[in-house]
């Protein structure tokens, strides 16, 4: 299941190149997608999204990346150091009663953070769901929706646009976003400025993000 989940970030990350080699190739956390897309084209920005783990080991396995952004902190060999610029909330969403034993749909910990976050929040809990693990929260999302389960944990924002309510809070750690660009490489230059300027901050803060300063 892994290495089918990583041949189809591979797939997606290729039509990413493929969309103009002017572009600078970007591997983006899923939870920014909405956010992002918004902004890839004036950037010139090819993005393919997915859980961070996933994308962190696209990178370190050679892809020709110029730019992430990240769902958690993660040093890259060839990047630089990472730069927190966002922070998220957890949210359980669903009709289902949580409860040990309650099919619960989230991205899988070994691949997208957000896996790793709900499994910290249900031990604070005390309870034990059975786990349904997705490529990342987006994916718990579509299985939700679908009706093959009854409950997904998910970030806040991710909620945007969705007719399902604010969802319950859940706590575990602070959950942060992090910007990292590959060494000597200018093509995200101006995405990079951009992410500091008060602008990408209001923007951030418009999708229900809440702003940390890189």
């Amino acid at each position: 299941m892994q290495r089918r989940q990583f041949l189809l970030g591979l797939a997606a990350l290729s039509c990413a190149c493929a969309r103009s080699e002017k572009d600078a190739v970007a591997l983006v956390a899923s939870s920014l997608q909405p956010w992002m897309e918004a902004r890839a084209s004036a950037f010139h920005l090819a993005c393919s999204y997915g859980g961070s783990r996933g994308l962190v080991q696209q990178a370190e396995r050679g892809a020709p990346v110029s730019l992430m952004l990240l769902a958690y902190q993660a040093s890259v060999a060839g990047f630089s150091a990472p730069l927190p610029f966002a922070s998220n909330q957890l949210v359980l969403v669903g009709s289902g009663k949580l409860k040990s034993g309650a099919k619960v749909a989230v991205g899988d910990p070994k691949l997208a953070p957000v896996g790793k976050f709900a499994l910290e929040a249900m031990e604070r809990l005390k309870i034990k769901p059975d786990w349904v693990f997705t490529r990342d929260d987006r994916s718990a999302f579509s299985l939700l929706e679908s009706g093959h389960v009854d409950l997904a944990v998910v970030y806040s924002t991710d909620l945007r646009g969705r007719s399902l309510g604010q969802g319950q809070a859940l706590e575990c750690s602070p959950i942060d976003y992090y910007f990292l660009q590959k060494t000597e490489d200018s093509k995200g230059d101006a995405f990079a400025a951009w992410l500091k300027s008060p602008e990408c901050k209001q923007s951030l803060k418009e999708f229900g993000f809440l702003v940390r300063d890189p």
